[in-house]
């Protein structure tokens, strides 16, 4: 047999986060240390320093 679908529940104090929400603060360079991987952050990081803010959002 072989699993079709696969379904992860997040902690409940996480339930409100979005990866849209993390790339938001990540190209704003606020703290999002506490939400994604070491590795994620280095790659956010840089992805938005070269970049500036992902396609579509608007400045505050």
């Amino acid at each position: 047999e072989q699993i079709e679908t696969l379904f992860m529940m997040t902690a409940v104090p996480y339930g409100y986060l979005s990866s849209s929400i993390v790339k938001e603060v990540a190209a704003l360079n606020g703290p999002i240390d506490s939400f994604v991987p070491p590795a994620v952050k280095a790659a956010l990081v840089k992805k938005y320093s070269e970049t500036g803010r992902p396609d579509g959002m608007e400045a505050p």
